[in-house]
C-alpha cells in the first residue's frame, strides 16, 4: 500500500496548526488550517473518547447511545480537526496508510481518535485509512540487527497476561486462550508457518519477565495484555499483589532483546463489570446494574464531575504521558520497535478478533503491519456496534514508530514447541468463566506463608471442580518449583491408585528436583505398611524443603460414600503431603469430603453454582442465549416486542438455571427454538416451586440460595424434560449411549450395535441412520460430538461425551428391557470382536484387539452374569498383555467372577485366573493363592487346571529368584501334564520352562542347543491350538525363543541373540501384540546392540522402551531401562551419571521384586563406584550383596562373582575395608533410596544364621582362590593351546600354519578383549622374545598366554600340535567315515534307545585305542548333554575337532547327517584331508572369537 504523509506545519500553539497532506515524494495533495473549538460539546470526546462516552451515554441504551455519540465526534473531527479538503483527499486515496509525523510540541496527536473521522458519511477506518504516528524521538534500530525471518528462524512471540489479585480475570483468560489456539493453527495445515509462542500468565513477576527476555536472543513480538494506567504496566508481586512498572522500568527489563524486538502490542482490558451491568439493564435489572457500573467507573477512574480522569482536561497541546500509548512511546524512543497501543480499555471480544485478524495478516498472509491493522480493524469493530465490540473500538488501536511496511513473515514449517511448566497437565478448557471468589481464596491459600498446605475443591457433579483446579494451577504454577497433576483411576480400579500416584509424582517432579539433590521415592515404598510408614516422614520433609504443587483430581473414586478411603494407605499419604510448615501445596478435588483431613492444614472450598455476574458472562459466550440478549438493541424502551420477550425469557432462564454450568449449556441448546425454551423454563419454574427451591435471590443478590441437592434435582429435571421431547429413535439412541461404558461411546461401536438393538426391541422397519438420529442429541447439548484421529480423514471416528449427571439420569429412566437389550448387544458385539481378532491374530496382527475386546466386554458380561465367558475373555487378555494397567483393569472383574462362582464346579478355575492377576501386582499374595489352588486342583483330579497353575507358580518363583523351588514346580508340572493327557504344545511349554531355569542356573550352551532342537520340533507342529492343548502355540514358541535369546547372549553370540529375538518379535507382531509387549521383548536387543557397537540403534531402542514402560507404569522394566542407561553412561566415561542411574534402577527393581536383576544392579553399581573412586567399603558392600543374592538363589553368575571378588581382595587396603557381616552389608547398601536388602534376604533365607554362614563362605572362598583361579587363567590357556602350537609352527617356517595364525590375529585385532594380546603375538612372530618388552602392557590373562608361548619357543614345555599338523597320509576322509556314527549319536540324544545301545557299544570299543580314545571321551560328554564347543574342543586334534564340530552342527540343526545301517568301526586315522583341516580351522577361530573375560 503506497503511503501518504499528514504533517502538522505552521504550529502556533496546542490548538492551532496547519495540516499538509502530501505523498512520500513531497507532492502536496491537500491542506487545512486547524483551530480547535475547545468549547464544543464534542471536544471532550476528541480528548478522551472512552471516558467521555461512559459519562455521556444513556446507561439504558449504552451500545446504541455510544454509537451515536461516537459518530457525532467523528463528524466533528472530520469538519474541524482534519477538514473537508484533507478528508476528501484521504478517502479518495483509500485504502491507504497515512504517516503522521509527531513533533515534540504536538505530543497529543497519537492520543486522538483520528480513525473515526467521517466526511459525507464515510468513516476513515472503515475505508481502511490507517495512521502510523512517526514519533520525533524514535530510536534507530541497531545497524547489525538481523531480521529473524530473513535468517529463516521462527518468529518468536512473548505474550504477557498480567492479572494481579482482584483483577478482572475474564477478558485476559479468553484472549490468552485464543492467542494460543491461533498460533497452534498457524503451524498446521498445508502451508504451516513457524511461530513460537511463550505465554506468561498467573505469576507475571519482574523475575519471570526477566527470565523470559533472557531466553535465547529474545523475541520478535511482545504482546502485553492486562491492566495499566498513568503510564504504567501492572505486573504481579510473588504474592499476587499489583506491582506497577513504570515506562522506564519496563524498557530496562526489555532492553536485552532490543536487537531482535520488532513489534510490541499493548492492550488494556476492560473489566467484566461494565459488560455484566449492560446485560442486567437489558434484563430490566437497573438497580443491580447501577452497582456494577459504579465498580466499572472506579476501575476506569471516571470522575463523578465531568467524566474525565485527572489530567484529561488539560490543554489540548499537552504531551500526554498517561495510559498505554505513553508506554508505547517509551518503547519506541528507547528500543526503536513499532508499537500497537490501545488508547482505551478493550472488551475481550474485540481484543480477540483484532489480534487474531492482525496476526493472521502478518504471519499467514505476509501483509505489512500497517496493512494488516487497516484490514483487521473494521472486521473486528463491525457496524452496527455490539456489546462485545462497542463503537469506541474503532478508535482504540494506535500504531506508533517504525511500523510502515514492517513485515514479520515466519518461514514455512513448524516451530519447535516451547516447553511449559505444566507438562502432564490436562489442556485448559475451551471456556472458563469466573469463580472469582473461590479462585481468589484458593490462590491465597497456595501462597507461601498462607498457613495452609492444602485445599479441597468440593461440590456436586458437574459443578466444575476439575475445571477450577486446572485454572488455579495455570494461574499459580509459575510460583512453584515443580508441579504434577494426577487423576484417580475409575472406581473399579481403586486398588491401582497408590501405585499410579507414585509413578506420576516421580515422573513429573523428579526431573525438576534433580538439581536440588532430591527426588520423590514413593515407588516401591508403598508395597507394605511398614515400608510406607518408614518413608512418609521422608516425603513430608521433601515437600517441606521444596515448593511443589500437586493436584489430585477425582478422588471420589477412591472413597466410600461415607468418605472413608478404600485403601487406608491413601489417607496416610495425603496426611504426609500436608503435614508440614513448608511452601508445597496440595489441591484435591472430590464430590465426597475425605474423612480425616486436618482442618488446620487443609481448607475445604465448596465449588457451587456460578454467581449471577459469572453466569451472565458465560451466557454471552453461548450463541443461542447471547442471541436472546439482542445486545445491538437499546437496553430499555425498545419498541420491538420480540426483543422484550426474548430478554424476559433470558432472565427467566438464568433464574431457573441458578448458575449451574451444565444447565446453562443445556439451556443454550434449547434456546435454538425459543418456544421450546419457554416451555422448558415454565416446567422448571413449576418444579422448583414444588421443591421449594428459592429462585429470586439469584438475579437480585448475585448468588443462588438453592442447595446443591436442589440444583442436582433441577439438572435431572431439565435432562428428563429435554429427553422427553426427543424423537423416539433419538431417545433410544441416547439410552444406548448412557448404557454403554464411556470408552464405548464412539461412532464405531454405535455402528455395530444400533441396528441390532433396534431389531432386538422389535421396533418396526429398519432404524433411521445414525447421523440423523444423533442430530437432535447434539443440538440439545445432551451429547457432545468430538471427532478423533487424523483431521484430514473425512471418515475418522467420533467420540460422544455425556455429562455424568445426564448419563446417570438417562440410565435411571431407561426401561429395564432396553437396558437388558443394550447389555446383550454390547456384550455380543465385543465377544464377536474378540473371536474375530483371535482367529486372525497371526494373519492380521489383531492381538491388541483381543485385549481391547475382552476388557470392553467384561462390564456387560458381568451385568448379564455370564461369568464363564467373562473369565475366558479376561484370561486371554492377560495372556497377551502383562502391563500393570491391563492387569489392574481386569482385576475387579476377576474378583467379582471368583466371588460369584464360589461353591460351583468352576470355582478353582476362576480363582486360578484371579490368582494369576493378583500375582502380578502382589507377588506374595499371588503365590499363596496359587499354591492353595494347585493343591486343591491336584487333589480333585483337575490335572489340566493344575498344570496351568503350576506353570504360573513356576514363572512367579523364577521372577523372584527362587530357582530351586521353580525347578521343582516345573518337574511337578511334567507329571501333571502327563496325567492331564495334554498335547505336544503343552509338553513343549513345560520343557521350555525347564530350559529357562537351566539357563539361569547352569551352562547356557546345552540350553541353546536344546532350543535349536525344539525350534525344529515346533516347525513340525501346527500353529493352531488343538483340543488337547492347555496353551496357545504362539505363547510356547515365544517363550522358547526368549530362552534361546538369553542363552545366546550369555555365550556372547550377539548376532544370534538378535536373530532369535527378531523371530520372537515377528511372532508378536504377526499376532498383533501391543506396543508395550513389543517394547518389553524388544528391550532385550539392547545388550547385543551395544556389544556389536550399534550405539545409535541401542539409544533409540532405550528411549522408545522407556516411553512405553512409563506409560504402562511398569516399575520392573523401568528399572532395567535405567540400568541399561547406566551401562551406556559408564561406557562413555560418565561415572557419576552411571552411579545415579544405577541407584535409581535399584529402587525400581526392588519395587518390582526381581531378584536376578537386583543382583546384577548391585554388581554393576560396585563397578561404577569402584571406577569413580568411591570408598572401598561402599562398593564392596554392593559386590557382596550381589554375590550373596546369587549364592542364595543358585544363580549361574556366582562363580564370576567369586572370581571378581577374589581379584579385588588381592589388595590389602581393599581387604581391610571389607564388610564382614550381613548387617554391615545391609546397612551400607540400604543407604541407596529404595534398597531393602534385609527384606529380600529374609524372603530368600529367613534364618539369619544361615545368611551369615553363606556370607562367610563367600568371603572364605574368595580369599582362598589362587590367582590363576581368580583370573580364570587355565581355561584360557587350554583354549589357546592349539593356537600357540600353530604360532610355534609358523615361527619355524610352516607357511600353512602362518596363514592360519594371520587370519586368526586379523579377526581379533579390533576386539576389546584380545587387541593387546594380538599385538604381542605379532611381535613374537616378528622375532621378539624379550619378556619385559612383550609383557609390559598386558593384563594377567594375556601375560599367562604369552609366557606359555615363550616357554614353548624356548623348549621348556611341549604344546599340543596345531590343527592340520598330523604327518601320516590317508586316502579316505575320516569325517565321512564317521557320518553314520554321528547320525546314530544324534538319534540317541533324541531318545532313540536302539541307537543309544549301538553308540555305547562302539564307544566302548574305541575307549582304549590310541587313535580314537580322546574323541570317544568327548562324544560321551555330548551324549550326556554337553554342547559347548569351547569346553569340548580343547585338546582335540584336527580330525577329532572336525568330527565333533560336525556333530554339534547337526545337533543345532545347521547340517543334516547321512544315517547308515550297522555302525562301522573306524579304522586307523591318516593325514587329515584339506576339507578336515579347513573345518577344524574354522571351529578353532570361532572358538577364539567367542572367548570373553568380562563376567557381566
Amino acid at each position: 500500500m503506497a503511503g501518504l504523509v499528514l504533517e502538522p506545519v505552521n504550529i502556533e500553539g496546542p490548538g492551532r496548526w496547519r495540516w499538509l497532506l502530501r505523498t512520500e515524494d513531497g507532492e502536496a495533495l491537500a491542506t487545512h488550517q486547524v483551530a480547535v473549538p475547545e468549547n464544543d460539546f464534542e471536544y471532550g470526546g476528541f480528548t478522551d473518547l472512552y471516558r467521555w462516552l461512559r459519562w455521556q451515554a444513556d446507561p439504558d441504551r449504552r451500545v446504541t447511545s455510544e454509537a451515536k455519540l461516537t459518530a457525532r465526534v467523528g463528524d466533528w473531527i472530520g469538519r474541524h480537526a482534519l477538514g473537508p479538503e484533507v478528508m476528501a483527499a484521504l478517502l479518495e486515496e483509500a485504502p491507504i496508510t497515512v504517516r503522521m509525523p509527531v513533533p515534540a510540541e504536538m505530543g497529543i496527536l497519537p492520543y486522538r481518535p483520528w480513525e473515526i473521522a467521517s466526511f459525507q458519511g464515510q468513516v476513515l477506518a472503515r475505508k481502511r485509512v490507517g495512521f502510523v504516528f512517526d514519533l520525533s524521538d524514535t530510536r534507530r534500530r541497531p545497524r547489525t540487527a538481523q531480521n529473524a525471518e530473513a535468517a529463516g528462524h521462527p518468529v518468536r512471540v512473548l505474550a504477557l497476561f498480567s492479572l494481579p489479585t482482584g483483577g478482572a480475570v475474564l477478558g485476559l483468560r479468553r484472549e490468552r486462550h485464543a492467542l494460543q489456539q491461533l498460533v497452534s493453527q498457524l503451524g498446521q495445515g498445508q502451508s504451516p508457518r513457524a511461530v513460537q509462542l511463550r505465554v506468561l500468565q498467573y505469576g507475571v513477576t519482574r523475575d519471570a519477565l526477566t527470565a523470559a527476555v533472557d531466553d535465547q536472543d529474545g523475541w520478535d513480538v511482545l504482546h502485553v495484555s492486562g491492566h495499566g494506567g498513568a503510564g504504567v504496566l501492572v505486573l504481579e508481586h510473588p504474592d499476587g499483589s499489583p506491582d506497577p512498572l513504570s515506562a522506564g522500568e519496563l524498557v530496562d527489563l526489555l532492553h536485552p532483546m532490543r536487537r531482535r524486538l520488532r513489534l510490541a502490542v499493548l492492550s488494556a482490558c476492560e473489566s467484566g463489570a461494565a459488560t455484566a451491568a449492560e446485560i442486567l439493564r437489558m434484563l430490566q435489572l437497573a438497580e443491580q446494574a447501577e452497582a456494577l457500573e459504579a465498580q466499572a467507573n472506579e476501575e476506569t477512574d471516571v470522575s463523578s464531575a465531568d467524566g474525565t480522569t485527572a489530567g484529561a482536561g488539560q490543554p489540548s497541546g499537552a504531551a500526554a504521558s498517561d495510559g498505554w500509548p505513553g508506554l508505547g512511546r517509551a518503547l519506541v524512543a528507547r528500543l526503536g520497535c513499532a508499537v500497537l497501543a490501545m488508547r482505551y480499555p478493550v472488551i475481550d471480544d474485540f481484543a480477540i478478533d483484532l489480534t487474531g485478524q492482525l496476526y493472521r495478516g502478518l504471519f499467514q498472509h505476509g501483509q505489512p503491519l500497517d496493512v494488516a491493522l487497516a484490514r483487521a480493524l473494521p472486521r473486528a469493530a463491525p457496524n452496527p456496534p455490539s456489546l462485545g465490540a462497542p463503537a469506541v473500538s474503532l478508535a482504540t488501536p494506535a500504531l506508533l514508530g517504525p511500523a510502515t511496511a514492517l513485515t514479520l513473515q515466519p518461514p514455512p514449517g513448524q516451530a519447535a514447541p516451547i516447553s511449559v511448566a505444566l507438562a502432564g497437565f490436562p489442556a485448559e478448557p475451551e471456556r472458563f468463566v469466573g469463580r472469582t471468589p473461590t479462585l481468589t481464596q484458593a490462590r491465597h491459600l497456595l501462597l507461601a506463608g498462607s498457613g495452609r498446605t492444602g485445599l479441597l475443591l468440593h461440590g456436586m457433579a458437574g459443578a466444575g471442580k476439575t475445571t477450577a483446579a486446572l485454572e488455579l494451577a495455570y494461574q499459580t504454577a509459575a510460583t512453584f518449583t515443580a508441579a504434577a497433576w494426577w487423576t484417580a483411576p475409575p472406581a473399579d480400579q481403586w486398588p491401582t491408585g497408590l501405585n499410579s500416584l507414585a509413578n506420576a509424582l516421580e515422573a513429573r517432579l523428579n526431573p525438576n528436583l534433580a538439581g536440588y539433590g532430591l527426588s520423590v521415592q514413593l515407588v516401591g515404598n508403598s508395597e507394605t505398611d511398614p515400608l510406607l510408614d518408614d518413608y512418609l516422614p521422608v516425603l513430608t520433609e521433601l515437600v517441606k524443603q521444596v515448593r511443589l504443587l500437586l493436584v489430585l483430581d477425582n478422588l471420589e473414586t477412591l472413597l466410600t460414600d461415607r468418605g472413608d478411603w478404600k485403601d487406608p494407605r491413601f489417607g496416610r499419604v495425603i496426611a504426609a503431603l500436608t503435614a508440614h510448615s513448608g511452601a508445597s501445596r496440595v489441591v484435591l478435588t472430590s464430590r465426597i469430603v475425605p474423612a480425616g483431613l486436618d482442618p488446620e492444614r487443609v481448607e475445604v472450598l465448596p465449588v457451587h453454582a456460578l454467581s449471577r455476574d459469572e453466569a451472565l458472562l458465560l451466557a454471552r459466550e453461548l450463541p443461542h442465549l447471547r442471541a436472546l440478549a439482542h445486545d445491538t438493541e437499546p437496553a430499555t424502551r425498545t419498541t420491538n416486542p420480540r426483543v422484550t420477550a426474548d430478554r424476559a425469557l433470558l432472565a427467566r432462564t438464568l433464574t431457573v438455571v441458578q448458575g449451574h454450568p451444565k444447565m446453562l449449556e443445556l439451556a443454550d441448546a434449547t434456546a435454538a427454538d425459543p418456544a421450546v425454551l419457554e416451555a422448558r423454563v415454565a416446567a422448571a419454574e413449576a418444579a422448583a416451586t414444588a421443591r421449594g427451591t428459592p429462585l429470586a435471590a439469584f438475579l437480585n443478590t448475585g448468588h443462588t440460595q438453592a442447595e446443591p441437592g436442589q440444583l442436582l434435582d433441577a439438572l435431572t429435571g431439565w435432562t428428563r424434560a429435554t429427553a422427553g421431547t426427543l424423537p423416539e429413535a433419538s431417545r433410544l439412541l441416547l439410552q444406548l449411549l448412557a448404557a454403554a461404558e464411556p470408552d464405548d461411546r464412539t461412532s464405531i461401536v454405535l455402528d455395530g450395535n444400533w441396528a441390532d438393538l433396534w431389531h432386538r426391541l422389535a421396533r418396526p422397519g429398519d432404524p433411521p441412520t445414525l447421523p440423523d438420529t444423533l442430530l437432535p442429541l447434539v443440538a440439545a447439548a445432551l451429547v457432545e460430538a468430538e471427532p478423533v484421529g487424523d483431521p484430514e480423514d473425512q471418515d475418522r471416528p467420533v467420540r460422544y461425551r455425556l455429562h455424568p449427571g445426564i448419563a446417570d439420569t438417562i440410565r435411571v429412566d431407561t426401561p429395564a428391557e432396553v437396558r437388558t437389550a443394550a447389555d446383550i448387544e454390547l456384550a455380543a458385539y465385543w465377544n464377536t470382536m474378540f473371536k474375530l481378532a483371535r482367529e486372525g491374530e497371526h494373519q492380521q496382527a489383531t492381538g491388541w484387539l483381543v485385549v481391547r475386546a475382552a476388557l470392553a466386554a467384561a462390564p456387560y458380561l458381568r451385568r448379564r452374569r455370564d461369568w464363564e465367558t467373562a473369565g475366558f475373555l479376561l484370561e486371554h487378555a492377560l495372556l497377551r498383555d502383562h502391563s500393570p494397567g491391563t492387569t489392574a483393569a481386569a482385576l475387579p472383574h476377576l474378583e467379582a467372577i471368583a466371588e460369584a462362582t464360589t461353591g460351583t464346579d468352576r470355582d478353582l478355575t476362576d480363582q486360578g485366573k484371579l490368582a494369576r492377576a493378583v500375582a502380578r501386582l502382589d507377588p506374595a499374595e499371588g503365590e499363596r493363592q496359587l499354591r492353595a489352588i494347585l493343591d486343591q486342583a491336584a487333589d480333585r483330579g483337575q490335572y489340566q487346571l493344575a498344570t496351568g497353575v503350576a506353570g504360573a507358580l513356576a514363572n512367579l518363583l523364577t521372577g523372584r529368584g527362587r530357582y530351586a523351588e521353580a525347578l521343582a514346580t516345573v518337574d511337578r508340572m511334567a507329571e501333571l501334564t502327563r496325567l492331564a493327557g495334554l498335547g505336544p504344545w503343552s509338553q513343549l511349554g513345560r520343557a521350555g520352562r525347564r530350559l529357562q531355569l537351566l539357563g539361569i542356573i547352569g551352562d547356557p550352551q546345552p540350553v541353546l542347543d536344546e532350543v535349536q532342537r525344539l525350534r525344529e520340533r515346533m516347525h513340525q507342529l501346527p500353529d493352531q491350538r488343538g483340543d488337547d492343548e492347555a496353551v496357545d502355540p504362539w505363547n510356547v514358541r515365544e517363550g522358547i525363543l526368549d530362552t534361546g535369546r538369553q542363552a545366546a547372549g550369555d555365550l556372547g553370540r550377539w548376532q544370534e541373540a538378535l536373530d532369535l529375538n527378531a523371530e520372537l518379535l515377528d511372532s508378536k507382531r504377526r499376532r498383533g501384540a501391543g506396543e508395550y509387549e513389543l517394547a518389553y521383548a524388544g528391550f532385550n536387543d539392547y545388550g547385543p546392540l551395544l556389544e556389536l557397537g550399534r550405539l545409535s540403534e541401542a539409544d533409540r531402542l532405550l528411549r522408545a522402551c522407556q516411553d512405553q514402560f512409563e506409560q504402562a507404569g511398569d516399575t520392573g522394566m523401568l528399572g532395567k531401562v535405567l540400568s541399561a542407561r547406566a551401562d551406556r553412561a559408564d561406557r562413555q566415561g560418565h561415572r557419576e551419571a552411571a552411579i545415579r542411574l544405577e541407584e535409581i534402577a535399584l529402587r525400581f527393581k526392588y519395587a518390582a521384586g526381581d531378584t536376578e536383576t537386583i543382583a546384577v544392579s548391585h554388581y554393576n553399581l560396585a563397578n561404577y563406584q569402584q571406577r569413580s573412586g568411591t570408598a572401598p567399603g561402599v562398593w564392596l558392600a554392593h559386590r557382596l550383596a550381589a554375590t550373596l543374592l546369587d549364592r542364595l538363589t543358585g544363580a549361574s553368575g556366582l562363580q564370576d562373582d567369586l572370581r571378581t571378588l577374589a581379584r579385588e581382595l588381592t589388595d590389602p587396603a581393599t581387604t581391610a575395608a571389607l564388610p564382614r557381616t550381613v548387617d554391615q552389608v545391609r546397612d551400607a547398601v540400604e543407604q541407596v533410596e529404595g534398597v531393602r536388602l534385609g527384606d529380600l534376604l529374609g524372603a530368600l533365607q529367613p534364618d539369619a544364621d544361615h545368611q551369615q554362614a553363606a556370607l562367610d563362605e563367600i568371603i572364605h572362598t574368595a580369599r582362598t582362590l589362587t590367582l590363576d583361579q581368580a583370573l580364570g587363567v587355565q581355561p584360557h590357556l587350554d583354549r589357546w593351546e592349539p593356537r600357540l602350537a600353530a604360532i610355534v609352527a609358523a615361527t619355524a617356517g610352516d607357511q600353512a600354519a602362518r596363514g592360519q595364525v594371520d587370519e586368526l590375529l586379523d579377526s581379533l585385532a579390533d576386539t576389546s578383549d584380545w587387541a593387546a594380546l594380538t599385538q604381542a603375538l605379532r611381535q613374537v612372530l616378528s622375532g621378539e622374545r624379550d619378556p619385559e618388552t612383550l609383557l609390559a602392557d598386558l593384563d594377567p590373562i594375556d601375560t599367562a598366554i604369552v609366557t606359555r608361548l615363550l616357554d614353548a619357543l624356548a623348549g621348556r614345555i611341549r604344546l599340543q600340535p596345531a590343527p592340520g599338523a598330523q604327518p601320516a597320509p590317508s586316502t579316505e576322509d575320516p569325517v565321512g567315515q564317521w557320518e553314520p556314527v554321528l547320525a546314530a549319536i544324534a538319534a540317541a540324544t533324541a531318545g532313540n534307545q536302539a541307537a543309544r545301545q549301538q553308540v555305547d557299544q562302539l564307544l566302548d570299543s574305541l575307549a582304549d585305542t590310541a587313535d580314537w580314545a580322546a574323541l570317544a571321551r568327548v562324544l560321551r560328554r555330548v551324549l550326556a548333554g554337553e554342547r559347548d564347543p569351547e569346553a569340548l574342543l580343547p585338546g582335540l586334534d584336527a580330525i577329532d575337532t572336525a568330527i565333533v564340530t560336525r556333530l554339534l552342527d547337526a545337533l543345532a540343526g545347521r547340517v543334516r547327517l547321512r544315517a547308515g545301517g550297522d555302525l562301522p568301526v573306524p579304522g586307523p586315522r591318516g593325514r587329515a584331508s584339506p576339507v578336515v583341516v579347513d573345518l577344524a580351522r574354522r571351529a578353532w577361530m570361532a572358538a577364539a572369537r567367542r572367548l570373553r573375560r568380562t563376567p557381566r
